[in-house]
């Protein structure tokens, strides 16, 4: 399959550990569900030195981190490390936001591989401008709430 035959896609959040993983526990199900070799030991290591990702409690990475990882294999393949790092903390907690996005960008991403995208500051807008409508939504529903 050439790069831009092979399909983007996202595991849905119900069928990413909620256990918390071992690094090569952590490795093999990123590379299961990704269908290839995408991160070793030390880039998730300097990914967590950098504070892109969540670090690990007792050698075990969360859920959440999971997550983050199969966010910036996506990510990382059109942004540089650092915008890529802006949108994980613009959707931190929203993974359904994030797949939602793709699932409705899947067509194009497919098409360009996800790797040239010429609007990609117009993609990042985009995703944090869903990113603060969702906390104002929330603020909203806290706020009659009480």
């Amino acid at each position: 399959m050439t790069p831009i035959e092979k399909e983007i896609t996202l595991p849905a959040l119900k069928d990413i550990p909620k256990i918390p993983l071992y690094m090569d526990q952590l490795l093999e199900f990123i590379h299961s569900e990704l269908g290839e070799v995408t991160y070793t030991k030390t880039m998730i290591n300097n990914y967590v030195k950098a504070g892109i990702i969540d670090a690990p409690l007792k050698k075990k990475y969360s859920q959440n981190a999971i997550i983050q990882l199969l966010m910036m294999h996506h990510l990382k393949n059109a942004f540089s490390i650092s915008e890529s790092a802006l949108i994980l903390k613009a959707l931190e907690g929203q993974y359904e936001v994030f797949t939602a996005i793709f699932e409705e960008k899947k067509p194009i991403l497919n098409e360009l591989n996800f790797l040239q995208r010429p609007d990609k500051r117009a993609l990042i807008e985009h995703i944090v401008d869903i990113s603060l409508k969702k906390q104002v939504v929330n603020l909203m529903i806290t706020a009659s709430s009480e």
